[in-house]
């Protein structure tokens, strides 16, 4: 069980997940030994995301993940409390293919789950897509759960045009305490200018149909939604089924944001065909949003340039990672400028097509 992704949308002032003080061994084994209520016999590194630190557990015959979580900026627990939650809520309603929680530890900010065995999810096609969207599904139905209510909104989640837009101005403000004069050259000369104009593209596109830019949407038309999603944390288990993992933001959100979220998340590689199938099948899910489609094809670029703002998350000193624990093996400023080169090309991109919607309606 090993999901990482280093452009989660981790909140303001987070530090990293620190490995100081878990190492000591007798620390782990005894957290682990306490969860699993039984001998342990061997834990090992299972991996690490931008907000998270996996163990394997071995006890009694069993295999466990250990997950440590990142500290929130409100609450210290705020991400395992939301998973915890989550995962309770679907094993409540009998949704498989998710990890089984079996305990939790609010002291050490951690929780031991059921060890799912798979790889990760490389060769993307429609029976992945499928698969996808299948959950998407299963999870929309349990809106009308009887517990359903007592789920909190999903993290971050935008509710309307204005939602997002103030979501896109907060982020940049963040970005502006960063010391990079790349970033700020970046932000100055090419990327503000542009969240204006399409701003004030979106704002008219709503006007002009008679829809609301500022008014949210009623729970009536919301989902259950992981809010991070896609195949970037999903296993393939050897008979073949998809198991999604990460539910740190999961909570009642916009359909729209789970659909357009998940198309352009920089995690998720897949052809422009299999992009469009996702798209055909969450709209014939969503088919009773009248204002599903016309909302999607005016909120996609700016959810485009919010994917941008949390990209350059790695110029913020809370996401700096402790000996230079960067993807690819890269120093902290090699993955600084990594990351600027791929927004810069995404910039470019909307800039140049935001006015056209990339997805037939079909």
């Amino acid at each position: 069980m090993l999901a990482t992704n280093s452009t989660m949308t981790a909140k303001v002032n987070e530090p990293t997940p620190q490995a100081d003080g878990l190492e000591h061994r007798a620390k782990l084994l005894e957290i682990a030994t306490r969860l699993c209520a039984g001998q342990v016999n061997n834990i090992s590194e299972a991996g690490a995301g931008a907000n998270s630190r996996i163990l394997k557990v071995t006890s009694g015959g069993n295999t466990y993940a250990l997950k440590f979580y990142r500290d929130g900026a409100v609450e210290r627990c705020s991400r395992l409390i939301t998973e915890s939650k989550a995962l309770r809520f679907m094993a409540q309603n009998q949704v498989v293919d998710v990890p089984q929680l079996i305990a939790t530890d609010m002291e050490a900010n951690c929780a031991l789950m059921e060890w799912l065995d798979g790889s990760t999810v490389e060769s993307i096609g429609p029976s992945e897509i499928q698969q996808t969207c299948r959950f998407i599904e299963i999870l929309h139905d349990l809106r009308h759960a009887e517990s359903a209510g007592e789920i909190a909104p999903g993290v971050e989640q935008c509710l309307s045009g204005a939602d997002l837009v103030q979501q896109l101005n907060s982020r940049l403000a963040r970005l502006r305490q960063s010391d990079d004069a790349r970033l700020h050259k970046f932000l100055d000369q090419m990327f503000v200018s542009l969240v204006e104009e399409v701003v004030a593209w979106s704002t008219a596109a709503f006007n002009s149909i008679d829809l609301s830019f500022s008014e949210r949407i009623d729970r009536a038309k919301q989902t259950l939604s992981p809010v991070d999603f896609g195949l970037h944390n999903a296993l393939r288990r050897k008979n073949g089924n998809i198991a999604f993992l990460d539910f740190e933001y999961f909570g009642w959100a916009d359909p729209v944001q789970l659909v357009v979220d998940t198309l352009q998340h920089p995690g998720m590689s897949m052809p422009h065909a299999d992009r469009q199938l996702f798209f055909d099948l969450c709209k014939r899910l969503f088919v009773c949003n009248s204002d599903f489609y016309p909302r999607v094809k005016n909120m996609f670029p700016l959810f485009g340039l919010r994917w941008c703002t949390i990209m350059l998350n790695a110029f913020l000193p809370q996401y700096r990672r402790p000996g230079d624990q960067y993807p690819h093996g890269l120093s902290e400023m090699q993955f600084r400028k990594h990351q600027l080169e791929l927004v810069v090309a995404r910039t470019v991109a909307i800039q140049s097509h935001y006015q056209i919607f990339p997805y037939s309606d079909l």
